[in-house]
């Protein structure tokens, strides 16, 4: 199963659970998108503690739901795409996370949190194996206008250390555009 799948799954549902009346009107409440591009520094655990540094863009997708305009829950997927050895990997985490924003409306500060399947591959080259594990993310950013934010954040995951790669962290700098 690729991650197109469950994110299209998550897609629908959230499409056709969301009132018309409470998608895109400028209030956190209601159905949110959030689609974000940057930069990520990866620090990638081998065994025999080995490690290896890497950078590369960071990626970022959110769909949610807003409770009011400061508690949002989300479905995230979160990645940072980079070469090695002449190959393009993806390191990555999906979960459930969650925003809170100190202010109900833009300028705001706000915190962001999330747990899930971690994953590390090479999406381009089916012949290779997916390292997965359990992951999390924890972040902060500032919307500086409605929509609009930059966002500074790190995923942490942890890999099953008998097939080579232990886990993998991200610092990751991202400027998102969050539609609600």
């Amino acid at each position: 199963m690729t991650i197109r799948t469950p994110l299209l799954a998550a897609l629908t549902l959230l499409l056709t659970l969301a009132s018309p009346a409470q998608a895109f009107d400028d209030q956190r409440q209601g159905f949110t998108v959030g689609l974000g591009l940057g930069y990520a520094h990866m620090d990638l655990d081998y065994e025999p503690g080995a490690t290896g540094l890497n950078s590369g863009i960071a990626s970022s997708i959110r769909l949610g739901f807003g409770l009011d305009d400061r508690f949002s829950l989300l479905y995230v997927n979160e990645g940072a795409w980079y070469r090695r050895q002449g190959h393009v990997w993806f390191t990555g985490l999906s979960g459930l996370g969650a925003t809170w924003h100190l202010s109900p409306r833009a300028p705001s500060a706000y915190l962001l949190g999330a747990f899930g399947m971690g994953s590390s591959s090479q999406p381009f080259n089916d012949g290779v194996d997916v390292h997965r594990g359990a992951g999390y993310l924890l972040g902060a950013g500032y919307e500086f206008a409605p929509h609009l934010n930059l966002e500074a954040n790190y995923t942490r995951n942890h890999f099953d250390k008998d097939r080579g790669l232990a886990g993998s962290g991200a610092f990751r700098l991202l400027f998102n555009l969050s539609l609600y």
